[in-house]
């Protein structure tokens, strides 16, 4: 992302779990789909706010529960394993916001949804943006077999547009 940046002076690059960055030096932090994949998103936020200035800012957005529900469907007609990620809601993140010593100034939160003309490129989309490695503990094992991948295309929900994958997204602004 930063190497496509027009302007990197000051920018960083580093793993949000562990901020290498000093105690009240950032004016703005800027997340983009990026905190649903934390480890501990409560840490992450008391790290944010450690490096905030006085009256600093993060703007981000996160997809929230209640995403991949059609991919969720699909998979159900195959078994009861876990194949999507679970995530927080957005009054989760705002807790953890909270908890941290933010003032939370907007929160709100959409529905967004990408329509494909086959399951199998709905199914895709979400490999395609790397959102494919499921962190759960029911996770299927092995190979899915011919009749096991055609019984979850056929199964996967069709929607008067096509073939939905939707993601619920939330939005927070904080303020140190």
């Amino acid at each position: 992302m930063l190497a496509s940046a027009e302007n990197t002076t000051n920018s960083v690059c580093c793993d949000m779990d562990k901020l290498a960055i000093q105690s009240n030096c950032i004016d703005l932090v800027f997340s983009n789909f990026a905190i649903q994949w934390s480890n501990s998103p409560q840490a992450l936020f008391a790290q944010l706010y450690e490096v905030l200035k006085k009256e600093g800012r993060v703007l981000l957005s996160s997809v929230l529960d209640g995403s991949l529900n059609e991919i969720d469907s699909a998979w159900r007609a195959i078994d009861q394993c876990g194949h999507i990620n679970s995530f927080y809601s957005l009054s989760a993140l705002k807790s953890f916001a909270l908890q941290a010593g933010f003032v939370v100034t907007w929160a709100d939160e959409a529905l967004l949804i990408d329509t494909y003309d086959t399951p199998l490129k709905a199914l895709r989309s979400v490999k395609n943006i790397g959102a494919n490695d499921v962190k759960t503990a029911s996770r299927r094992q092995g190979l899915l077999g011919k009749s096991a991948y055609a019984q979850l295309l056929s199964s996967y929900p069709e929607s008067k547009n096509g073939f939905d994958v939707s993601y619920q997204v939330g939005f927070l602004e904080l303020r140190k």
